[in-house]
């Protein structure tokens, strides 16, 4: 039996398991802590559930549909990209009809304003509204109207990302048990490394003292699996013998 064991688990999903032979045989009193993380921040805010919109123009057969591809965006990513989309129309079938789009943030209040010659069309499925702060409703275009969002803009709806880790125990979410070890956020841009070394290192009790197989996954605040475009995840966990 040993008194002090690390497991390094990598790959390039955010769900990691390892199983071992012989299993590994610890005391009814060890405890586990996360000793590093390491990854990059490729989190993506934008996907499936929340990037598409439409710009209603006369002829409802010329709507502009408008979808983004999943990833990680600032608010003026997402605006590049509309702007894109609406020169290639005007360029082409839609000149006639001159669709003009300008969105910003105010710095003071984090509300996004758009601006637009054509009816703004959030009641879609899989609406951009909740990430720009509009409800999921038509806004009717004005000569110079600026339409402000309703809440302040959600560019990232990860407020947390917990480490999950099925062998320990001791955690809880509200008040509900939990297996979670460690929480962070990354506080990087987009793209930019992330090294997590706890200064304190907190350690949990083991659910088990024969460990077959162990799986690591890092979750949102609402429980649901973070995904990071398939960019490499390691893991250091620390077990120790705190029988003595």
């Amino acid at each position: 039996m040993h008194e002090s064991i690390t497991l390094t688990l990598t790959g390039n999903k955010t769900s990691l398991s390892a199983d071992y032979f012989p299993s590994i045989n610890t005391n009814k009193k060890s405890e586990i802590a996360l000793l590093r993380l390491q990854t990059y921040n490729t989190f993506p805010n934008i996907n499936e559930t929340n990037n598409r919109m439409r710009i209603i123009v006369e002829d409802e057969k010329r709507n502009v549909n408008i979808e983004i591809n999943s990833g990680c965006y600032e608010i003026e990513d997402i605006k590049n990209i509309i702007l894109k989309k609406l020169i290639l129309h005007n360029d082409s079938d839609l000149i006639q009809y001159g669709i003009e789009f300008d969105m910003w943030v105010n710095e003071h209040d984090f509300r996004c304003h758009i601006k637009c010659n054509k009816m703004i069309d959030f009641d879609v499925e899989n609406s951009l509204a909740s990430v720009l702060g509009f409800n999921k409703q038509h806004y009717f275009s004005q000569h110079g109207k600026v339409h402000r969002s309703e809440r302040a803009v959600n560019i990232n709806h990860i407020n947390s990302i917990k480490v999950m880790c099925d062998i320990a125990q001791g955690s809880f979410s509200n008040s509900n048990p939990s297996h979670s070890i460690y929480e962070f956020f990354p506080s990087g841009r987009t793209g930019t490394k992330v090294v997590e070394v706890p200064a304190n290192l907190i350690y949990y009790k083991l659910n088990t003292s024969n460990i077959r197989s162990i799986n690591i996954s890092l979750v949102d605040q609402d429980h649901k699996l973070v995904h990071n475009f398939r960019e490499k995840l390691t893991v250091v966990l620390h077990i120790k013998n705190c029988e003595s």
